[in-house]
Parts: structure tokens; sequence; C-alpha cells
């Protein structure tokens, strides 16, 4: 639960409004890295209050409530639905939202040797006297990312004034404030669900309120699923006490994936040389190094082999053969073909190895010789 004090509390809600909010210096200048795609939903609400007018008298006329959604520094609102206290928004209506954090707090810093002994409970009992080595919680620096979504409902009190999903944001400071809900998306960005489906009780009106908004969340990340071989870390994401016992911010090498790649088997090799694998979800992970097969590598060289294969005298011979199968038929083509093999088998038995080489060089063009120059 979120209290009044903090910042994230429904009750604190912004507003959406054409004005845009001047960041810190340092922090806007710092580049972000964009994580995943969080794609939200408002579904509908239920029971919301009837719009009150300076607290003094409630309005006569339907309410016509609308939900603005929050996330990070992304501020998006559904459509205007009117005249009910039971909204359902079109199904249609979709919000896609950057999941980002700055390059420098993407993943967990690395430990030293004491401060990850400090980390063993094992050694709790030790600090507890006052005889650990580090009295220091080594993860006393960790701050958690935000991964609180808000959602608010406003009344639009003019009736000519309809809002579209996506529209223009301006004027809806002096809408009706009819409720607002928060909840923490971490288990979505770890991996632990994969989709959140949920009714929110609205706060911030009056204490017998009993609205409600339903909301549908999922997370898409933007990265290509870990591979075996890659090297990768863990992000800022995963709380470092509930990696333990591994340490947050080394690198973890990937031996396979499963499910379709959203499970992960890392592994690691311990202080005393013992070769350790463990699970995680693909949404806890970044990767830090791409491991390229030997195929991937021999790539470039195939298409530079198809490159060179296209300059070799073989092209020209093959395409007079295939011109003469209309007069001279494949019967005849074929004889003189096999005829051939048969004198290139005795050449290659009399001339050994090198002579095989010598052809497959003159036939293929592996060595490039017979690639066209700048002047021709």
């Amino acid at each position: 639960f979120l209290s009044l004090d903090d910042p994230n509390h429904p009750t604190n809600f912004t507003k959406p409004s054409a004005s845009v909010d001047k960041k810190g210096k340092s922090e806007s200048q710092e580049a972000h890295y964009i994580l995943g795609t969080l794609i939200v939903r408002v579904v509908a609400a239920k029971n919301l209050e009837v719009p009150a007018f300076g607290g003094m008298f409630r309005a006569t006329s339907g309410t016509n409530p609308y939900a603005s959604v929050k996330f990070g520094n992304s501020t998006q609102r559904s459509s205007d639905v009117f005249n009910t206290l039971d909204p359902v928004w079109p199904r249609q209506e979709t919000m896609f939202m950057d999941v980002s954090l700055p390059v420098s707090q993407l993943t967990h810093p690395q430990l030293d040797e004491s401060s990850a002994n400090a980390a063993d409970p094992a050694n709790s009992d030790d600090r507890q006297s006052g005889n650990a080595p580090n009295d220091e919680d080594p993860y006393s620096g960790y701050k958690k990312p935000s991964t609180i979504l808000t959602v608010a409902i406003f009344h639009t009190p003019e009736i000519g004034r309809i809002h579209k999903f996506g529209g223009n944001l301006s004027g809806d400071s002096d809408d009706m404030f009819l409720g607002a809900a928060s909840i923490d998306l971490t288990r979505l960005f770890t991996g632990k669900i994969s989709t959140l489906d949920k009714w929110l009780t609205l706060h911030g009106t009056s204490a017998d309120s009993k609205g409600s908004v339903r909301i549908v969340c999922e997370y898409e990340p933007s990265d290509a699923p870990p591979k075996p071989g890659d090297i990768c870390r863990f992000t800022r994401f995963c709380h470092p006490k509930d990696l333990y016992p591994l340490e947050p911010g080394r690198a973890y090498s990937v031996e396979k994936v499963q499910n379709g790649g959203d499970i992960v088997l890392l592994s690691y090799e311990s202080q005393e040389g013992w070769v350790l694998s463990f699970q995680a979800h693909k949404n806890m992970l970044i990767c830090e190094e791409r491991h390229v097969s030997v195929l991937d590598t021999a790539q470039d060289e195939l298409q530079t082999f198809g490159e060179r294969l296209a300059y070799s005298p073989l092209v020209a011979n093959v395409t007079q053969t295939a011109e003469r199968v209309v007069d001279d038929g494949i019967v005849g083509v074929a004889e003189e073909i096999a005829k051939g093999g048969i004198s290139l088998l005795d050449r290659w038995l009399k001339g050994g190895i090198d002579t095989v080489v010598s052809d497959l060089q003159n036939v293929t063009n592996i060595d490039g010789r017979h690639n066209p120059t700048t002047g021709e």
C-alpha cells in the first residue's frame, strides 16, 4: 500500500494537460534504453460517484467519465463515455507506453568481495553482533526503478466537448476527479506473470466510495530473447535480495533456453570451481554480449563466395550447356557431362591432390582471381 505522502499515491495524480513538466538537467540529458513496451487497456469502471460541484451539491446531469493512464513520464487517456456511472470503453482502445531505464541504471553494480560477504545472510548473526567485516547492507544503495501505473477517472462536464481516444489533452485540468488507483508492475516486468487483469479500487474521493476500474496490462521486451552462448545480466527491476544467492551485478552465460525462449538456463563458476546453473525468465535479463555462431560468421563468407562464383568461368560454361539443351536434347548433353566426369576423375587420379585443389579453385573462383577490377 502507498502512503499519502508517497508521490505515487493516487490522490497525488497529475491530470493530463498540454504542458510538459521540466526535468532536472542531469536527468534529461542521460540517455535511456528502451527495455520493452507496456500495453495497457482500460476495460471498464463501475460504481462511480456522481460528480460534485465544489463539494456542495451533486450534478443533476449524467456522468461522462474517461480514464487517464500514467506510467513514468507518459500519460495517455481514453475516449469519453457519456451519461453512465458504469462505463465500458471500446475494446480497440489500447495504449502503448515505453518501459525504459537510464543507461547507467540498467543493471546492478558489481560488488567487491567484502560487500558480497556482507550480503550473505549466513553472516547476519555476525553483523548483529558487530563482528562482521562490513556492518553496512551492500544493497542499501539499491533504488528500485519506478514501476507504478496509475489510472485516474475524470468527468467531462461539457457534453459538446468530445475527446477521442488519443486526441488533444488540453483543457482536462478543469475536469472533475472521480478517483484513481495505482498498481506495481514489477511482477509483470520480471516475468512472474504474463498478463495482469485486475479490478482496482478507486481512492481519493469520499470515504464510502465503492468505485473501481478494470485494467489489462501486458509487457513485450524490445530485445530478441537470449540464446545459448549469450552473456546476460539482471535488470534493475529485479531486487537483489530476491536473487540471493546469486550476485546481481555479475554476468552470466546462457546454457540453453526453454518454453520458446521464455525460460533461460544460466550458469556461472563459483569461487570453489563448481559450475552452477539456475533458471530465470527472459524479462529479468538484458544481453550484454550476443554469441555469434560459426554459421552466423560464415554468412558473410558465403555471400562473398556467391559473388565470386558469379564471375567464375564456370558460369559461362553452364549457361552454354543450358542453351544447347534445346538443340541437342537432354540426352546428348547428359552423355557429354558423363564423359567429362569420367575424364575429370581420371585427371584427378593421375594428378593427385594438387590437381584437385587447383581445379576447385578455378571452378569456384574461391581465390577471387576472376573478380572484375575497377578498370574492367
